[in-house]
């Protein structure tokens, strides 16, 4: 079982939105939180041996909560992540804190 956490940062229309993004990974299971628009909200997903994940979760903003899924890749101390929401596509980065 392995324990990550992350600081991202989600480049969105209007500017850049701050968060963390922790989970536990066992046997290629993820299942974890991320930190968002002030809220803190459970994801799930896979992560394979050669560092692809996908993951899927809420983001409850002051507006509406919008369900996502997200693949992208994990590369020693890097996530990197392309988001797609209802509408909308973003994308995520971060580093392991």
């Amino acid at each position: 079982m392995i324990t990550r956490q992350y600081k991202i940062v989600m480049s969105v229309p209007l500017g850049k939105r701050y968060g963390t993004l922790a989970f536990t990974e066992n046997n290629g299971a993820i299942k974890g939180t991320m930190s968002l628009f002030g809220k803190t909200e459970p994801v799930e997903g896979t992560l394979s041996n050669d560092g692809k994940v996908e993951l899927s979760g809420i983001f409850c903003t002051l507006i509406r909560n919008i369900p996502f899924k997200a693949v992208g890749t994990v590369a020693e101390n890097k996530i990197s992540l392309n988001v797609q929401g209802q509408r909308s596509h973003f994308r995520i980065n971060g580093t392991e804190v």
